[in-house]
């Protein structure tokens, strides 16, 4: 299956290129692929701001659990159904050259589907999202949202995030939004 580049630029706001078959992988331009919180901006009610010992700052929600293992650093829910991975994708000149190398191991989960995948922002090397179905042997149908991006640093990051599918991809994709609009590697974080 072949993807379709389709452009669409936009005068004076960030443009955004979509990667994918149709209309499921259309959705509201002007979103940069990592925007940040302005200096002395409080996270929103709910959330709580973290300086990461793997070296970077974000807001994630109250009373999640964070862990590491292999390299990734993980918030997960009191309830465990829904995760936030962090991790250095590593290896790929790109973020779209990211999504690309995950999607083709992603084939291989029970139940994959594809939901959307897109590029972020006026530069191919900005962002690309990946959205995602598959069927987690211990939770059952989940729901995955990804972000590859370039860090303030230059650094390749890729924001997971897992929740059941029946919860819907709208709080899923407010959650990514709240961290990526704080996410920051602390050498490059605004006073």
């Amino acid at each position: 299956m072949g993807f379709a580049l389709l452009c669409a630029l936009m005068t004076g706001t960030t443009a955004m290129f979509l990667v994918g078959d149709g209309p499921a992988d259309r959705r509201p331009a002007g979103e940069s692929a990592a925007p940040h919180l302005p200096s002395g901006a409080r996270p929103p009610d709910g959330y709580q701001r973290m300086r990461d010992p793997a070296g970077y700052r974000l807001d994630v929600p109250v009373g999640w659990n964070r862990s590491t293992k292999d390299g990734s650093v993980f918030y997960t829910s009191p309830d465990g159904k829904s995760i936030i991975q962090i991790f250095s994708p590593g290896g790929h000149r790109t973020p779209y050259d990211s999504l690309k190398a995950a999607e083709v191991s992603l084939r291989k989960q029970p139940g994959f589907r594809r939901v959307r995948a897109e590029l972020i922002g006026p530069y191919v090397n900005e962002g690309a999202q990946l959205e995602y179905l598959y069927q987690n042997h211990q939770s059952g149908l989940v729901r995955v949202l990804v972000r590859y991006f370039s860090g303030a640093d230059k650094l390749s990051y890729a924001l997971l995030l897992i929740d059941p599918a029946d919860q819907g991809s709208g709080p899923q994709r407010q959650r990514q939004r709240i961290i990526l609009r704080s996410f920051c590697p602390i050498t490059h974080c605004p006073r």
